[in-house]
Parts: C-alpha cells; structure tokens; sequence
C-alpha cells in the first residue's frame, strides 16, 4: 500500500487512537467473567484498533498531503473528536480500578459500576461507530490509492470528505443537543402555556401590550414588571374591549400570562431573543424547588441556542456520566454564564405565590443579580412578602371589568342549552342573570363561572330567579354553595365528585386522568375484589360533570386539577369536615391497589410484562411512592392491619420495589441489569418510617440485614431519609453498620450526605465508622458532607476526629471537594482547621484549582488570603488562571492576575491563557487579558495563534478585538495557512472575511501546497470579496490547478449549492477555462454538478481535452459511479462529446463505463463493443475483469452491464494479443455463468485459473461436457 503524505498531526491522532482501544481492551479483558455486552463491546474497539494500526502503516509524517491524499487527511481528522470522547471513557473507567475496590464489588454490584452500566457500553459503542463511519471513506481512498488505475476516483473522494464531515458532525450535533436539553430539566412548562392557551380566545390580554408599562419592560429601561391581582388605592387597569372565551382563573392572571408568552413568541421574529416561562402551582410546589426552576429557565434557553454552549456540554458531560444532578450553585453559575448569549432575555413567571417563600425569594434575587439584559415579568396575588420583593418595580393591577364579565357571561350562557332555552321563553332573563352575576362577580372571573354553574342545575326559570336573589357573595360562601349542589347530587354521582376531589385534595403530587380514573375504582372496590375491570372505569367527561365546575383537565399534560388556588385553599380549610377519613381512604386504597392479582406472584420476570404493568396498571408508581405517606398520616388500627399484610407478603413488597426502582430513575432504569429480586418488607416499611409495623415485622423473624433492589438495608433506608426514631430501632435491633448498598455507601456516609444531623450523631454515639472510606471512589462521610455543602454535619465530623486530609480514589481531598462545590463557609472551617491547601488530586490540581473552574469568586479569594499558590501547574500543565480563563471567569481572572498570577505561562499544547479565553469565546475576559499586554503572536505547538483559533471557533467579536490589537493577519501556521485561509476554508460568512481584509490580510498569501484562500471559497460573496480585493484568479498551486478547478467540485451543502456563482464569478472575472494541472486536467474535469458542467461549456470548455493519459471529460466520468454522473455524461454527449477518442492505452469511454446505465447510455449514442485496445482486449474483457477484491464493483451492477454488452453483440469468444477470452478475469461464479450461457467455454477458464479455486454459488452449473456446457467441479484443477 503506498505511503501517504500526510501531517504528523493526523499520525498523531491515529496513535492516539490505538493506544486508547489498547487501554480500554486491557481494561476490560481483565474481567474474566464479562457478559456478552461487555464481550461485544470490545469486540468493536478490537475491530476499530486493527483499522487504525493499518491506517498508521500507511501513512507518513513527512511533506504536505498531495490533493488526493488531502481527503484522506481530513477523513482522520474528522475523527479527532470521537478518539478524545473515547480517552475521555477510558480516564473515567480508569478512575474505577484497584483491588480496595475490586474486592468490596461483588455480583450484582458490579454491574452498577460506571465501567459496566448499560449505558456505559452503549455510549462506548455508539463512540466506536462514529469514529468507523468517519475512517470508512479514508480506508477506501488508502485502498484505491494502490492502483494508479483509480486516481480519479481518489480525487473524487477526497473532495467528498469535506462535506461528509460536516453532514456527519451536524447530525452527531443535532443528536447530542436534543439528548442534552432533554436532560437538563424534567419540567414541561410548554404543556401548560398550550393547556392555558387553549381556553383563550385570540386577542384577549391584548390591551397588556398597548400599555406604557408593559412597552417599558419590553423595550424601555425597566427590568420588571409586577401585575397582581386586585387591591384598593392603587391603579387599576381594566381589560377592555377583549373578546373572551373561558377565563376560569380569578381575574385571569394565568389566561394573562399566556397571552404575554404567545405574543412575544408571535411577534418576536428576532432569533437571537431569549424567553422562557414558568407557571408556578400550588399542588407541585414541592417538586418545583428553586433547582428545578432554574433548570427549566435553563433548558429553555439552551433550546432556543442553535448551538449548545461549551459550559451546558461541560456540566452534562461531568454530571450524566455519574448519574448525578447539578448543585444549585452550579445551576446559577451556568444560568449567568448563559443569559451573556442573548441579547435580551424574557422570563414570565405565573402565580409566582403558589411557590413556596424560600424558592420565590431565591428564584427573584437570582433573576434580579444576573445580567442587565434579564427581564421579568411576574403575576401573582397581592401578598405581603411579594409586595416587598417587588416595591421598588412597576405594577400593574389585574381586574377584570364589568363589561368583560357580561361579554364572557352572555357567551357562556349560550353555550348552555337549557339557560339559552330559558332566556328564549322569557325575554328579559339573560339581561336579569347577567346584572345579576357581574354584581356578585366583583371583578372575578372565578366566582361568575362559579355562579353560572350553579344556575345550570335549575329545573324551570322560576328556581333560577329565585337562586339569583339568594346568591352568595364571599367566596367561601360560593365555595359552599357549590359543595351543597355536588352533594345533593343522585347518590353515585355525588360519591364519584368527593372522591375525585378527596384524591385531588390530598394526593402528594398532580394526578392525570388514567391515575384518577383508577384511583376512583380501587376506593370504591368491594370486600372481594382484587383487580381492576376496565368497564368499571368512570368516563372522564363524568368526573368534571360530577364535580360541578371545581375541576379541569388540562389537555395536553392530562392533568387533573381544581379549577383555581382558592378552590385547593377552601379544601385546606374545611378537610376536616368534607374529607374526615381522606388519608385512611388513600391509604387503604393504594395499599389494596398494590395487592391487585398481578403483583401477587412478585416481581415481573420479562421486560414486556413490567412494561405491560407501567402502561395498564396507571396508578401503581403513584401507589409504590406514597402509600407510606398516606399511611403514616391517617395511622390507626384499620390501616395498620391492611399495611402490616401488605409488608408481611414477600412477593408484594418485591413487585412494589420493582416499580419504585423504576420510578426513582426512569431514565437510566435497565431491564438488563435491574434482575427481579425478593425485596423484605421491612425495608419499605423503614422508607416511610413506619416504627410499628417495623417491630411487628422483626418479631415474626423478618431479617434487619435483608437487602433491596441496590443491596440497601433497612438500616441504609432509614439514614437516607433521615428517620430518626426508625435508625434508633434499628440499631437497637442490632443493624449492622458497615454493611454497604451496591455503590459502596455505609449508613453514615449516606446520612452526612444529605445532611441529617441527628441520624449522623445517632450513628457516630453507637460506633459508626467516620473514618471508612466506603464510595466507589473512596470517599469518606467527610467528603459525602463537604460535597453537599452541610455544615453542621461537617462540624460534628471534624470534633469526633475524620480525617481532614483523606483522599479519596482520584486523590481529591475535602477542602478540594468543598471549594469546587462552591460551599464557602465549609472552606472557611476547614481553613481554620488546619486543612492544606496545596494537596493536589490525580489530575495534580489543587483546591485553588477546583474554585476557579468552578467560578466561585470568594472561595478563591478566601484561599488566596490563606496562602494557596496560583502557580502549580496540572498534569496538562495548565495553572489556575487557565482553567479560569477558559471558563470565562471574569472576576476570578482579575484577582488572580491582580495577585501576581502568569498570563503568559503555557499548557502542554504551548496554549496560553489567553488562548483559553479565546478559544471559548470569552469577550470580556480577552478584553481584561489584553490590558496586560499578553504576548498574543505566541503560537503553541500546531504552530496557531490566538488569532486562527478565534477564526476557527467562529468568535467574530474577539477576531476584531484581536486584530484592532495588533495581531498579526499574516501569521501562518504549521501548514502555511494564514487567518484569511482558514477563514475561508472554515465557511466562515463574507462579515469575517471583510474584517480580515480591512485589517491588510494578504489575499495572495500561500499554504505549502501553494494555495491562496480563493482556491477554498464556498460562497459567492467570499468570492466577490476576494476577487475585489485583488485575489489571483488563475493562480495554480503545486499540482498545478487554479481556483476555477476548486470551485468545480463543490457540491450542494445541506441543500445550498453555492458553486454555479462561483463558477460563474470567476469565468466573469476572466479564469481560464483552458488551464490545465499536472496531470493535464481542465477544471471541468473535476465538476461534480450538471448545471455547473452546463454552464461551463457554454462558456467555451474544450469537452475533447486530452490529459497526460489521453482521457477526455467522458473517460473521466464514465468511470465515476456518481448519483449525478448520467445527467454530465448525457450532457456531454448532447453537446457532441467524441465518443470514439482513445485514450494512451487505446480505450474510448465504454471501457470505462462502471454502471449498467452508462453502458446503455453509451452504446445509445453510437459506442462500439467490438473495438480493441492497445492489449487486444474488447469492453467485454474489462467488464469481466471488475469484480474482484481490487475493487469496489459489486456483482449485480457487473451481471447488468455485462448482460447489455452482449445483448449488444458483444463477442464472448473474442481473444486479445495474449489469446486471452474475457474469461480470463472472471473471479465470480454468476458472471462465468452468464459467459457460459452465452457461449464461452469453460475449458479456457479453467486452463486460465490453472487450478484456482472460486466461491461458487448453488446451482451455478448445469451438468453437462464440452466446450459449450459446464460441469460442476468440485475441485476445479
């Protein structure tokens, strides 16, 4: 195989290549029992090794890539990025090694080990097949190169490898950035905007956008804006002449807020503008923590980022690699880092009042401290603390007026068949209900919907008029009302509506319908039942009926829900007199639901029948998490009994824990790996501390040491969920505390890391081990609370004695923990105990290190105060100020250099600091860099400046910064190619291009393979502005070829072809059509489009143009199998294309003819089959000869074309100089057969062949003797 000439760069990378899969074969070989996962898996890295290391055989370091080889470079470079995720897996399984791990990891606990996750593999696997498609072109182009026969194909594909690159890279983007959006946040607050949306009529809420008010917040100097429900003295604004529909909520704040959302999405045509919403709820409060939120306006905002951001990949990357979540901290950091990408940002926040204080309050500040371009738009009731986090912002008061109220009453009252009935019969009834409501209404939508609802039960116009003079006017007296009327309903409805609304009332979460329906049929079961009939389910349309207008269905989420905040508050109030035995009911209930028939026989034993369970079985995961819940708040004797069953029963409590499991982490929940397994009562029982029936359960002889799902005990359970009472009977009950779950955690550990105090002090008074390094990675409870930022649970450790300097597996130590989470006053103690500051982790960094990566500014600050040194370097030689710069760290990369830090000082690729802000993007610290003078011409070892790399990452703003600096445009890398060359080259737009230019970039500058930046346009105005700048336009290179022969070979890129102007500009501006390279070729050679071969030849292209080799554009693109090659093909002929020229082996085009569709097309226009080449051989004999392992041609498309050269009077006994017959080359059993059957002999072939054995297929032969028939051998000799 020839030697390609390619740059020691691409050698590196295959180097780097195959050490990686050699790293991870032997990693993985050294598990001897390993499942076939495992065993495939490294059968995939085996098979992309040996692809590499025969690449690597191939290919040398010395002297520039010639124009074919040049594909094959940018082939392996496209696999760059795949190798580094690969060395990324490798460093993180590597992380997981040594026996002190290895021997605490047993059976089923391995598997939960990062390296043996399902999704490990998988991920390793899905690397290996992006990296395999990305060489496949270049292992081709290497195997073509050893035949010169083939070097048009080689130049062919190697044009192809530029747009393959990107068509790949764009859908591996377009695949990671839904991946990684979909991870940030569980929340879906665009179900809601489309639920709410949906019962607005177009144009209500529209006089909001006329208002001075809302036009300062949207486009004025205000940042907030407060619109709250109604309130005396202060400025109400009515919403006039809107068309209204169903505003259901109060006033209709929340109808409000989405009107603001859909016409900002509506009228907003500017991409680059940020939005995102949240719609706060009563019944999820406590699922809608300020983390949560935070990472809901975060993933809104990456979505509307074409791109996603360095710091979002950064955070997924760290976090969904160990199953973990991001910190608060983290969350507010990227928050801020984000929100920098948008010009303007719009928040909305709906019924910001049904959150919980402390998460408004954090969610408000973290909002007002971001960035300027933040704004917020807030709706809620007008409350105390939410007027003091608002009293110096704009307000505006929501109040629905009396003429919108008649104008939604009227068109309510005729969507009610019997009140349109009545108001028909008596004339004057509409106005009297209408008056009559809007004045009991008092500017609320709510209560007048309450109202009319109840209207629509009278049975004749005498009732309604005498209700209407009775109605009530507070809302608890509606509310009452309301209750009177759904409970003199017949007696199952009435049942039906208490039930949906006890359950609504009182469940923990949100309930959907399928989950409401169930839960109504499992209430109401009967002594014996034990399953749910499906025609026993109520209809949803009954259960908003039965409920008299209190509850909805939103439509999108399927939620059902009260109809308003207040509605949920009158429930709280009175839930002792309406709902006296709700939690016993729930309770009952859930634990009867649970002992249904199907999880009687235990945990399911296929994926399709839990799956099955997961889809029919609609109120089981809400069942499996709260039935404690329920249980501990309605305890007596009746529930104890029906939960003490339920614990006792083996096969119940393993189902129940099956679908916990997968409820807890749907996302990362593996069939493969999650084994059905008989899970103790008793651990579910501690879950929920359930202290009584835990005794109950102990002393029938349930095991204290039996195990769940993630090898958890009872003890393990009740640390996590910090029952104090429940860990005390336990340890009294003798429970072993090291005893660890599948991750390695002890109680202890699990109890300092989430904080539970008293649990932590309970366990270290009775002996715990807080010096035990137990997590997979070797942390100890120390590290566990420092991670999580508890500090009490820290000093309680620290005065019993741990160890402040205990490292765990990756060498980390808590100060190092605790400064890269972000926890200052956990510093701050440690500080004061002594911890050392300069302690480094594998990685050789320092706590220093981790707060300045991370950005937490008073951390670094407190070290430096304390002494740390900003000089040591980590294993890739970069120091603190690096990592800062990179992650765009303003305030830490000020103090750092403000202390003496090196701006100057270099990384193990010679990358400089300012390179590290460069290369992400960081304006404001480049800005801050170039104060102190850094040396910005410095190159590091790929011979770049920071002014190439800011061109090659596309960060237009730094490029003029940079370059209004001083930097030098002319400067070169290692392949002689300038910022203008790799602007263009890059496809970078003509704003980057003319920037360059304006700044005296040297359109005539060279790489070492003698081209200028004209020769790598992909856009006519790139090229108008090179060209205007006085580009050469019939420059030729070192094989000799010009701009016009580049720009013949671009191809459309995801749909835009670009090549036809550019063509055209330079034949306008005078290419030479004629110009020939070093092999004799005109740019038309190289044209890979019809329009733009069309063009060309209109222009005066020489279509009979010999090369070196005596082909023409038709030799050349019949032997092209390309999906446009018929259309140029039938174009040149068309336009009178010699089809009898011979080339220097005495050939025409037909000899060349790869497909069966060119031989027809061809032979169409008069080619000749008999005629001979120099050897004597006919079209017939090179036909023959194309199947073989030399070459690409597959037995089908030979068959076809063989088949029409015979057809055309082909003869298959014709004999060229050597009394060769076209048998000669046959090496496939169907095209000898297909010879046969027209008439050649099989002695000549097996006289050829001289013993050479082929694969014949069944049936090939027919028997039979002589010259005429074959005879199957068995052995052909």
């Amino acid at each position: 195989m020839a030697e390609l000439g390619i740059a020691g760069s691409v050698v590196g990378i295959v180097s780097l290549g195959i050490q990686v899969c050699d790293g991870l074969i032997r990693y993985y070989s050294s598990w001897k029992d390993a499942p076939n996962k495992v065993k495939s898996m490294c059968q995939s890295v085996k098979s992309l090794e040996e692809s590499l290391n025969r690449l690597k055989l191939s290919i040398r370091e010395d002297g520039e890539a010639t124009q074919a080889e040049a594909g094959v470079q940018e082939g392996i470079i496209s696999c760059k990025a795949g190798i580094d995720k690969l060395q990324q897996e490798l460093n993180k399984v590597q992380e997981i090694q040594g026996s002190s791990v290895w021997s605490k990891i047993h059976g089923q606990g391995r598997r939960l080990l990062y390296p043996f996750r399902d999704s490990t593999l998988s991920t390793l696997k899905e690397i290996i097949a992006d990296i395999r498609e990305n060489l496949s072109l270049a292992v081709e182009l290497l195997h073509l190169n050893r035949t010169t026969e083939h070097g048009e194909q080689l130049g062919h594909l190697a044009d192809q490898f530029h747009s393959l690159a990107l068509s790949t890279k764009a859908h591996h983007n377009a695949q990671e950035r839904e991946t990684i959006i979909e991870w940030l946040s569980s929340m879906n607050f665009l179900a809601a905007q489309n639920d709410i949306h949906r019962r607005r009529q177009e144009g209500t809420g529209e006089w909001l956008f006329k208002t001075p008010e809302y036009e300062a917040w949207l486009n004025g100097n205000e940042r907030i804006l407060w619109c709250s429900g109604s309130r005396k003295h202060t400025l109400v604004i009515h919403l006039q002449k809107t068309k209204l529909k169903s505003l259901t909520a109060g006033a209709g704040k929340t109808i409000l807020a989405s009107a603001i959302v859909n016409h900002f999405e509506i009228s907003t045509t500017n991409a680059g503008i940020g939005l995102a919403f949240i719609y706060c709820n009563y019944k999820e409060r406590d699922s809608q923590t300020f983390i949560n939120l935070i990472s809901s306006l975060i993933q809104q905002l990456v979505s509307r980022l074409e791109v996603i951001s360095d710091e979002v990949r950064t955070i997924y990357q760290k976090h969904n690699s160990q199953k973990t979540r991001p910190s608060e901290k983290e969350l507010s950091a990227l928050f801020n880092t984000l929100v920098t990408k948008f010009p303007h940002i719009y928040v909305v926040i709906d019924a910001l009042d049904e959150s919980h204080v402390d998460t408004r309050d954090e969610l408000v500040a973290t909002l007002r401290l971001s960035s300027p371009n933040v704004r917020l738009l807030c709706t809620s009731r007008h409350l105390g603390d939410i007027e003091d986090l608002f009293k110096d912002a704009p307000h505006l008061e929501i109040r629905a007026s009396d003429e919108d109220i008649t104008k939604y009453l009227t068109l309510q009252i005729q969507q009610v068949p019997k009140l349109r009935r009545f108001c028909h019969k008596s004339k004057d009834l509409e106005t009297c209900i209408v008056d009559k409501l809007v004045e009991k209404a008092n500017g609320m939508f709510l209560l007048a919907e309450l109202h009319l609802e109840s209207l629509k039960s009278k049975t004749d116009i005498k009732r309604l008029r005498k209700s209407l003079d009775i109605l009530p006017e507070a809302r608890d007296d509606v509310y009452n009302e309301a209750m009177e009327r759904i409970q003199r309903q017949p007696e199952d409805e009435a049942r039906l509506a208490m039930t949906v609304l006890s359950w609504i009332t009182h469940a923990v979460r949100p309930l959907k319908v399928g989950e409401i329906q169930h839960a109504v049929a499992v209430t109401n079961f009967e002594p014996d039942d034990t399953t749910i009939d499906e025609e026993g389910l109520t209809d949803e349309s009954d259960i908003t009926t039965a409920c008299g207008g209190l509850v909805v269905i939103d439509q999108d989420s399927r939620i059902v829900r009260l109809v308003h905040y207040t509605t949920q508050e009158y429930f709280e109030k009175h839930r002792s007199e309406l709902f006296p035995t709700a939690h016993t009911d729930i309770a009952i209930a859930s634990i009867r639901y649970l002992s249904m028939d199907q999880f009687r026989n235990g945990a399911c034993q296929t994926e399709s029948e839990f799956r099955s369970w997961l889809s029919d079985l609609a109120l089981s995961q809400y069942a499996v998490e709260y039935w404690g819940d329920h249980v501990v708040n309605a305890l007596n004797a009746a529930v104890e009994e029906y939960a003490f069953e339920f614990l006792n029963d083996g096969n119940l409590t393993s189902a129940a824990a099956q679908i916990a499991k997968y409820a807890s982490s749907p996302y990362s929940f593996s069939w493969e790996y999650e084994e059905p397994s008989r899970v103790p009562g008793i651990i579910r029982a501690a879950n929920f501390g359930l202290d009584s029936l835990i005794q109950r359960l102990l002393k029938l002889g349930n095991s204290v040491e039996g195990k769940g799902y993630d090898g958890e005990t009872a003890l393990y359970v009740a640390t996590a969920k910090g029952n104090v009472s429940t860990v005390s009977l336990l340890l009294k009950s003798d429970a072993d505390m090291t005893v660890t779950s599948f991750e390695g955690r002890t109680p202890l550990y699990c109890a300092a890391a989430n904080g539970h105090d008293q649990v932590v002090q309970l366990l270290l008074e009775n002996g715990a081990d807080f010096q035990a390094k137990v997590d997979w990675f070797g942390q100890t409870a120390l590290h566990g609370a420092s991670q999580e930022g508890h500090l009490t649970t820290l000093k309680l450790l620290v005065q019993k004695g741990a160890d402040l300097e205990a490292k765990d597996a990756r060498g980390e130590t808590v100060l190092c923990v605790a400064s890269g989470a972000g926890h200052l006053a956990i510093v701050q103690l440690l500080l004061e105990n002594g911890a050392d500051l300069e302690a480094e982790y594998a990685s050789g960094q320092t706590a220093l290190f981790a707060a300045s990566e991370a950005g937490h500014l008073a951390i670094v600050q407190l070290l430096l105060e304390n002494g740390a040194d900003f000089e040591p370097k980590n294993k890739y030689c970069e120091t603190a100020l690096h990592v800062a710069s990179r992650k765009g760290h303003l305030a830490i990369v000020q103090l750092l250099l403000e202390n003496g830090a090196d701006s100057e000082a270099k990384d193990a690729c010679g990358r400089t600091v300012l390179y590290a802000a460069v290369a992400n993007g960081h304006l404001a610290t480049v800005q801050l860099l170039l104060e102190n003078r850094p040396d910005f011409e410095a190159k590091d070892t790929r011979g770049k400046t920071v002014l190439v790399t800011a061109i090659e990452k596309g960060h237009l703003a730094i490029v003029q910064l940079l370059l209004e600096n001083g930097a030098d445009s002319e400067a070169k890398d290692t392949c002689g190619r300038t910022v203008l060359y790799k602007a263009v080259a890059n496809g970078h737009l003509a704003t980057t291009v003319q920037l360059l230019l304006e700044n005296g970039a040297d359109v005539h500058a060279t790489c070492n393979q003698g081209k200028t930046a004209l020769f790598r346009v992909k856009y006519d105005d790139v090229t108008e502005l090179l060209l205007k700048y006085g580009a050469n336009i019939n420059h030729q290179d070192e094989l000799g070829r010009t701009p016009l022969h580049l720009a013949a070979r671009l191809e459309p890129l995801y749909g835009v072809y670009d090549g036809f102007k550019i063509i055209s500009l330079l034949l306008d501006q005078g290419a030479d059509l004629d110009a020939v390279d070093s092999e004799g070729k005109t740019a038309g050679y190289f044209t890979c489009v019809e329009a733009a071969m069309k063009l060309m030849v209109s222009r005066g292209l020489n279509i009979d143009h010999a090369d070196e080799n005596g082909k023409t554009i038709l030799h050349c693109f019949s032997d092209r199998r390309r999906r446009n090659s018929i259309g140029i093909i039938g174009l040149l002929l068309n336009e009178g294309a010699d089809i009898h020229v011979r080339d220097t082996k005495g050939r025409t085009a037909l000899y060349y003819a790869e497909t069966g569709d060119v031989v027809q097309l061809l032979l169409k226009h008069g080619a000749q089959v008999q005629v001979r080449d120099n050897a004597g051989d006919t079209p017939l004999h090179v036909a023959a000869s194309r199947v073989g392992r030399e070459y690409r041609h597959g037995v089908r498309e030979s068959v076809k074309e063989l088949t029409i050269l015979l057809e055309a009077g082909a003869d298959v006994s014709a004999r060229n100089n050597f009394n060769q017959t076209a048998l000669y080359n046959v090496r496939s059993t169907e095209i000898l057969q297909l010879l046969v059957r027209h008439g050649a002999g099989i002695k000549d072939w097996i006289d050829y062949k001289d013993g050479l054995v082929i694969e014949e297929s069944p049936g090939a032969f027919d028997s039979g003797s002589g010259s005429g028939s074959v005879g199957r051998p068995k052995s052909l000799t």
